[in-house]
């Protein structure tokens, strides 16, 4: 394929072809016609050079050296395939986008501009950032010790509420019986549930005769057989108010309970577990941590 480029040159720094004088015209003869080659696929990237044809129109404007032609001008220009095009050619427009931060200089400038920062920016920085980092929830150091202590107390209630309890005057492992049955069989006393076991200073109602032959039995302790006005109390009733209620026995299973399942059984006698339960306190904005 020929390529013929028609260049009309005009000197604006010299007189010629404006009635300036100096060099002559070049004649017809001194016409030079020069093809120029290019690549008929641009499958690569090519360079390509020619020169310049001198037409009619421009013979009488181009000055002519008589010493060195210099219609004669090379010409270069590099030609890429498509492929080749979007590799060498920046189409992304780069300096258009933001500027990338590193997190060190994130910091210097939040550091820097840090007074001038709105609360309301702080305030998101420090929940986004709590909820990212603590998934679970964050604890101020305050609340960690708080925690410890608490869980200190749990254990201080449970060893305290597993030592056994007395009542000012009444003795342990005795039954305390309603006095208006102070006649009557002992089976009437458990069948109107007036039939009471002290355990660890608190009274547990006896429920069945089974309970009751198995606490004699367990107070005879291989000795001879015993009557019952010997290890049972007859009480007013006002008097066996005043003292508190436990779990009642409905079985023999139940005169085998630890001391703290009796003593946390009425919350009232002391703190319970439940009671004493760690809660923590702390989050974002609960506190200043020290």
């Amino acid at each position: 394929m020929t390529i013929f480029k028609n260049i009309i040159l005009r000197d604006q720094y010299t007189g010629y072809g404006g009635g300036g004088g100096g060099s002559s015209a070049p004649s017809e003869a001194q016409q030079s016609t020069v093809p120029s080659s290019t690549p008929t696929s641009p499958s690569s990237n090519t360079s390509y050079s020619g020169e310049i044809k001198i037409t009619q129109e421009s013979k009488d404007i181009l000055p002519v050296d008589k010493d060195k032609d210099k219609t004669k001008i090379p010409l270069s220009k590099n030609v890429y395939d498509i492929c080749l095009a979007y590799d060498e050619l920046d189409e992304e427009f780069n300096q258009f986008l933001p500027n990338q931060y590193t997190i060190g200089e994130f910091f210097n400038i939040y550091n820097t501009s840090f007074y001038q920062i709105n609360k309301n920016v702080h305030i998101e920085f420090i929940q986004r950032s709590t909820n990212n980092a603590f998934p679970e929830g964050y604890l101020f150091r305050r609340d960690i010790t708080i925690n410890n202590l608490q869980l200190d107390i749990r254990e201080i209630i449970k060893r305290i509420n597993s030592i056994e309890r007395h009542h000012p005057l009444l003795p342990n492992r005795i039954v305390l019986v309603k006095d208006e049955f102070k006649n009557a069989p002992i089976i009437a006393a458990v069948t109107n549930r007036a039939a009471y076991y002290l355990q660890s200073g608190v009274k547990r109602q006896i429920l069945t005769k089974l309970v009751y032959d198995t606490i004699k039995s367990t107070k005879r302790a291989g000795l001879p057989e015993i009557a019952d006005s010997e290890f049972v109390i007859y009480i007013p009733n006002d008097a066996l108010n005043t003292i508190s209620n436990g779990p009642d026995i409905g079985n023999i299973q139940g005169l085998d309970l630890s001391f703290l399942e009796i003593n946390t059984y009425n919350s009232n006698t002391l703190l319970t577990e439940e009671e004493s339960d760690v809660r923590p306190s702390g989050g974002v904005g609960g506190g200043i941590g020290y």
